[in-house]
């Protein structure tokens, strides 16, 4: 508990044995009628009323010399204590505490009662009054609204004291700190009894009782070993069990000074010095001096006279002053008061001559020091002290002031540096360099000294056996040993201009500021962010002559950029007088009449002056009624500008202009995003009402407003990095003990900076994510569309005819269908025949398509004479459909091996290879539109080979294709139907991957590739595409570096769909800790537009890993779809603006080993709190195979989603190890899959942790099962490494910048370059 204002603060409240603190009341001496009133605790009350002189009545008096407690928002638990017991002082605590209304007057009152009667109801008042002075301007908002005393006491209370959870977890917090208290051993008795005082006072505070008994002991077990023998003997002497805390800190603190006083009596050595007193014994009276104490014989040097330096104390063989004396180091002890002694030993050399160009670097100095008065810049003489050297004598020092030394980068300053004429070189004091933050190190012959962040600034060779520093050779940096760089200062205070700094410095306008100010070079930043034109001339106008007198008002707005809480206007009001600026930020102008409510509630509470003239511009924010009304009911002159004539209002616009060129000088520092704009310009108005202006003469504008220098201690450069404490609430022990965070600005109330998460600057708000136009789609102006939109829509109205009609008026069309119907009749798909009478006859229609090149131009026009299937029935038309395709990890598989072995890869296209699959069942169609045979229009065709369009065409075209391919030497993988394999031994000779129509082959003989090509083309009417170069809307480029696989056509393709090809690119496709859901209530949107738009980037995911997990999540939408899942697939859209050439390298790598990665997440699904498993696989350059979805059951622990994850990892790395066997490629060593989790990586290994896993689901045992069987080997990684973690969640910049490096993600553009 703190003393109480006026309180000896010797008599802390813990040395009470009651634990409470008494306060006794001063009688009133009035008269004798008074001093009876004085007994009774209402004689304040009594007292106070108009025409009564304070000074008459001595409790009135006492209690006018005590000031009240002021709440300032901390320490509320000490404040309620205080401020209880100061309203009981006056009577007045039973109205604040029960707001009981004072019985009503009997009827026929004496003056007495009535007088009594109205002292009780203005006590409320006075009550009221008392709590809101007691409070801080920024405390008293929150309670101006309360009527009575209680509301405000309780309001304050509700605030303040926090929940009974809150307190018990105080209480738990104050407990472990005291089980954890011990006396620390340069601590003293009575130091170490106030430290466990204050926390037990704390406390009691908080309501829980704490027995005197429990502190004895705590001190008793805390203490260290050189107290044993006091212990003891108190356990002798006295029962511990009953002592009290006074009779035993009195005890121990006896035994302390008896030891002080002995060792300073035992005292030997010539360098003995006494500095400041460290320990209580300095405070202890009756004890002799040091100085006065008479010295031991050794130590004394006799009384007879030094023929060296004419002084006594001394031998002469140990004079200082000879010739021949050997060399010492100096020593200096600290400086303190004027009247403190200092104690110092310095280097003589063989001649007295002062040696003045050069400073001495001192190990044993705690100030600078010089004897050449001439150098200092300032000196104040009146800073008298001692300097003692080391034979016992004292020099004097004569002041202290700052030194100028001229180097060759200019001249510089050192501070604090004592004036000592009788020493004969300059001395640094090291101590001092330290105490400043400045690295001292001696290393061989050298020292080296470097500035707080680590820069070196000199290195000083040894000479002669000392360190001399010689300012006249050229460093490599500026010497800043006191003064700190000009440029730095300019940045911190959002690039004022050297003038004004300069002039703060020559008139002292602020506290802890630079010395100097060296005007520098050109600023590049000022130049772009302040550039302006020179200003007209203006007359003198007409001035304030005190506060509030004229107040001047503008809004600037709208910012075309919305901040971080939503605002676009910002509105300033600058008081005339003291030119002091205030700045509140809006979302709409219609906020400016309330909040000129809340400004001039403030201004006017703390000044107590009243607006009485406001001038601003004809805005109609300022010339609505609401505005009017408000100024006439104030009585406050309203001044209005002339129309478009600025210049009357040219306080406001200059200093609009002015906060703008500092927020963008500030933004521009540290390239920060436009959306803190509003916290670069709170931070230049702070900055500004610190910095000096033209206006004011020798003053700055906060100097003015509040009467003190402001002081520039806390100031940083705006948006440096900073680090935020965690308070101890909200983590544990293992837990970070600070966050890394970006400075944005400084906080009225507390004067401290202010600083938010690093990642919401360089994740989510990065590339001004928020910007109005980001999400806006972009739409033409109405009655206009751009070229390239019409060129669009004519290519595809040409291209593509909607009937059989338009397509036969085109001749490009009608060729196309000839040679459709050729290609049918050649393969011998179908015959002409009656029209049976038992069996259904199926339609058929032409289809029309453009094919297309990878730069969108037209490769060819193709029509299809296609079945309407859908009018088949199962059993009777057709039995089996399933026909397998190769899938993507397969072909991605494909490409990272052919990069390995450094292979080229061929592409075949099989011409309507649906004709060529034989048909079991027996199907009729209708002659086709526009080809039925003259004379026979009621006949049908009969099929024997499939036609496009029958449900049975895929699977019959496979089982053609399979059976002539195993026909010709290849062997069909069992993993993968579609993948063929011809070997000849060990040796892997051609390859082949099918999908549907489109063959994939490549080896490494290419006699034989020729071969297959021959007979694939006898067989099947084939065009060979050469090598592969656009695959299902893969871009492939094949170098001798390695393959490249991208989408850029498909993805630009994807932009100008949903009309975003001008959108603001991102540099992460979701924000970090976006979490989706389904049920948050935001406006439904499209779900046919949002599914096509997750469709389109789930596609693009075949050659884009790093945005598998956003779409993943987005996909999880599909039918419950709201504006917040749309604007999270625009980032996404945004992000893919900003990536549009990245793509997969695949290139060679020395072992050709399978590796794996996988991870989880727990519970990051907010509908149903399920996990999300990721994993990724690799041949040692780009990952081929890639996994990012939400697992199925709920994990109940970290371990168990952890585990699951692991079950699917392993499950795709057995079947690829089929592949790989397949393909000839066996993986002789287990397969290595990387984990950041131990506990799964233990579960897969031991299982012994029944325990915990008995809730398993078996299938994923699979785990154990394969660990034990060498198939695969599960190997734990650092977090830091685990790439997969890019497909569990959303991540900064930074890190998904690496990841995303480390999956072989990159741009094309990029690679040519290298």
């Amino acid at each position: 508990m703190l003393p109480l204002k006026g309180q000896n603060p010797e008599t802390k409240a813990g040395w009470d044995e009651q634990g409470d603190s008494v306060d006794k009341l001063h009688s009133c001496s009035k008269s004798s009628d008074h001093a009876e009133q004085a007994k009774s605790r209402s004689c304040r009350a009594k007292c106070w009323k108009p025409g009564f002189d304070p000074g008459t009545c001595g409790l009135w008096a006492h209690h006018a010399s005590a000031a009240p407690p002021v709440f300032n928002g901390e320490g509320f638990h000490i404040w309620v204590v205080k401020m209880r017991t100061y309203l009981q002082a006056f009577d007045l605590w039973e109205v604040v505490n029960t707001d009981a209304e004072p019985a009503p007057l009997k009827a026929n009152p004496t003056v007495a009662q009535m007088r009594q009667h109205a002292d009780e109801k203005t006590k409320r008042h006075k009550a009221m009054s008392c709590i809101q002075n007691c409070v801080s301007d920024v405390i008293f908002t929150r309670i101006m609204a309360c009527e009575t005393p209680k509301q405000a006491w309780d309001k304050l209370k509700e605030e303040f004291q926090g929940t009974e959870r809150t307190r018990q977890q105080q209480l738990l917090n104050l407990r472990r700190d005291f089980e954890n208290l011990k006396m620390k051993e340069e601590e003293t008795v009575k130091q170490y009894s106030d430290r466990i005082m204050a926390m037990v006072n704390s406390i009691r505070l908080l309501g829980e009782q704490f027995s005197k008994a429990r502190i004895v002991e705590k001190v008793l077990s805390t203490l260290p070993e050189r107290y044993e023998a006091k212990i003891s003997s108190l356990e002798d002497s006295r029962d511990l069990a009953t002592i009290s805390l006074t009779e035993l800190i009195n005890a121990l603190y006896a035994q302390e000074q008896r030891r002080a006083s002995r060792m300073e009596e035992h005292q030997e050595g010539v360098f003995q010095a006494k500095a400041k007193a460290t320990s209580s014994t300095s405070a202890y009276k009756g004890k002799k001096s040091w100085k006065n104490r008479p010295k031991p014989d050794a130590a004394r040097g006799g009384d007879r006279l030094c023929r060296f330096c004419k002084r006594t104390g001394h031998s002469e063989a140990r004079c200082w002053f000879r010739l021949d004396a050997p060399s010492a180091e100096a020593q200096i002890a600290e400086d303190g008061s004027d009247n403190e002694e200092q104690v110092f030993a310095i280097f003589c050399s063989a001649a007295q001559k002062k040696v003045l160009e050069g400073w001495l670097l001192d190990s044993g100095c705690t100030n600078h020091m010089s004897p050449d008065a001439a150098i200092f810049k300032s000196l104040d003489r009146s800073c008298k002290t001692k300097v003692k050297v080391g034979n016992g004598h004292f020099i004097k020092a004569e002041g202290k002031g700052d030194v100028v030394i001229r180097t060759p980068t200019g001249n510089k300053i050192i501070s604090n540096v004592l004036l000592v004429p009788e020493i004969d070189r300059n001395l640094l004091s090291i101590a001092q360099l330290v105490e400043k933050g400045y690295t001292v190190v001696f290393k061989g012959n050298k020292c080296q000294i470097s500035d707080p962040s680590g820069s070196m600034l000199m290195s000083v060779a040894m000479t002669e056996k000392s360190f001399v520093v010689d300012w006249n050779k050229g460093f490599d940096n500026a010497y800043a040993i006191s003064s700190e760089d000009s440029k730095l200062w300019h940045q911190r205070l959002g690039h004022a201009n050297f003038k004004s700094m300069a002039q703060m410095v020559s008139k002292e306008m602020v506290e802890n500021f630079t010395k100097t100010v060296q005007s520098e070079d050109v600023c590049e930043v000022c130049q772009i962010g302040k550039q302006a034109r020179l200003p007209f001339p203006t007359n003198t106008t007409w001035r304030a002559s005190s506060k509030l007198e004229l107040v001047h008002s503008d809004v600037c707005g709208p910012i075309r950029t919305e901040s971080l809480s939503g605002n676009k206007y910002f509105i300033l009001f600058i008081d005339d007088y003291t030119r002091y600026c205030w700045v509140y930020f809006l979302k709409h102008k219609s906020e400016v009449a309330q909040v000129f409510i809340k400004f001039k509630a403030a201004v006017e509470t703390e000044t107590g002056c009243k607006i009485k003239t406001i001038r601003s511009d004809n805005g109609t924010e300022y010339t609505s009624a609401q505005f009017q009304s408000l100024c006439k009911d104030a009585g406050i002159k309203h001044q209005l500008t002339n129309v478009y004539t600025p210049q009357q209002n040219r306080v406001s616009e200059r200093k609009n202009r002015s906060l703008m060129d500092m927020a963008r000088c500030l933004s521009f520092e540290k390239n920060l995003p436009k959306t803190m704009w509003a916290e670069a310009v709170n931070t230049a108005v702070y900055i500004q009402n610190r910095l000096s202006t033209k206006a004011l003469a020798h003053k700055t504008p906060f100097e003015a407003w509040f009467g003190f220098k402001p002081s520039l201690a806390h100031m940083k450069v705006f948006g440096c990095l900073c680090y935020s404490q965690v308070p101890a609430v909200k983590r544990d022990k293992l837990s970070k003990r600070a966050v890394p965070g970006i400075l944005t600005g400084y906080s009225m109330e507390r004067n401290e900076p202010e600083a938010i998460p690093e990642e919401l600057v360089t994740d989510q708000f990065e590339a001004d994510q928020n910007d109005p136009e980001i999400d806006v789609d972009d739409e033409p102006v109405r009655g206009t569309r751009t070229l390239a939109d019409v060129y669009e829509r004519a290519h595809v109205a040409q291209e593509e005819p909607c009937c059989f009609e338009e397509a036969e008026a085109h001749q490009g069309w009608k060729q196309a269908m000839d040679d459709e119907i050729a290609m049918i009749e050649k393969n011998k798909t179908w015959e002409l025949v009656p029209r049976p009478t038992n069996r259904k006859v199926i339609g058929v229609k032409w289809v029309y398509r453009g094919k297309q090149n990878v730069d969108g131009s037209l490769n060819k026009l193709k029509a299809r004479l296609v079945v309407k299937g859908f009018s088949q029935k199962y059993g009777l038309d057709y039995m089996e459909t399933f026909a397998p395709v190769a899938r993507l990890d397969t072909i991605r598989l494909l490409i990272a091996l052919v990069a390995q072995k450094q292979w080229k890869i061929h592409q075949l296209d099989v011409k309507s290879a649906f004709l060529n699959g034989f048909l079991e069942e027996e199907i009729y169609i209708d002659q086709s539109q526009g080809f039925v045979v003259s004379g026979k229009e009621q006949m049908v065709y009969k099929l024997k080979k499939a036609l496009y369009g029958l449900k049975q065409a895929p699977r019959a075209w496979y089982t053609r294709i399979d059976s002539y391919l195993l026909s010709l030497g290849f062997e069909r993988s069992i993993s993968e139907p579609t993948l063929y394999v011809k070997k000849k031994q060990a040796e892997t000779q051609l390859i082949v991957s099918l999908y549907v129509d489109d063959l994939l082959v490549t080896g490494g003989d290419r006699s034989m590739l020729a071969d297959f090509k021959a007979k694939m083309k006898d067989m099947f009417e084939m065009s060979d595409l050469g090598q592969m170069i656009y695959f299902l809307g893969m871009e492939v480029q094949q170098t001798h570096s390695g393959i490249f696989l991208g989408q850029k056509a498909f993805a630009a393709k994807i932009l100008s769909k949903f009309s975003m090809e001008n959108c603001k690119p991102t540099s992460t496709p979701m924000a970090v800790g976006a979490k989706l859901s389904s049920q948050e209530g935001y406006e439904q949107v499209s779900e046919a537009d949002y599914r096509s738009l997750v469709g389109c980037l789930l596609y693009l995911t075949a050659t884009r890993p790093d945005i598998m997990y956003s779409v993943s999540v987005l996909s999880r939408f599909m039918h419950c779809c709201n504006k917040q899942h749309l604007k999270a697939a625009k980032r996404v859209l945004r992000y893919i603006k900003g990536t549009l050439s990245y793509g997969l390298k695949f290139n060679r790598n020395e072992d050709l080993k399978l590796i794996g990665y996988t991870d989880s997440d727990w519970a990051g699904s907010k509908d149903d709190m399920k996990s999300t498993s990721g994993y990724a696989f690799t041949l040692g350059s780009a990952m081929f195979c890639w996994s990012s979805k939400k697992q199925s059951i709920v994990a109940q622990s970290t371990a168990e989603a952890e585990y699951m994850a692991t079950a699917g990892a392993v499950n795709q790395a057995i079947w690829l190890r089929k592949i790989f066997c397949d393909l000839n490629l066996y993986q002789k060593e287990a397969t290595e899959i990387f984990y950041d989790n131990k506990s799964a990586v233990a579960i897969a290994k031991n299982p012994i942790f029944h325990g915990r896993t008995k809730l398993f689901s078996i299938k994923l045992h699979v785990v154990r099962e394969m660990e034990q069987a060498r198939e695969i080997e599960l190997v734990h990684c650092n977090s830091e490494d685990q790439v997969a973690d890019i497909f569990t969640k959303a991540l900064c910049t930074s890190r998904f910048i690496k990841l995303r490096k480390e999956l072989g993600v990159s741009s094309i553009e990029a690679k040519e370059e290298c």
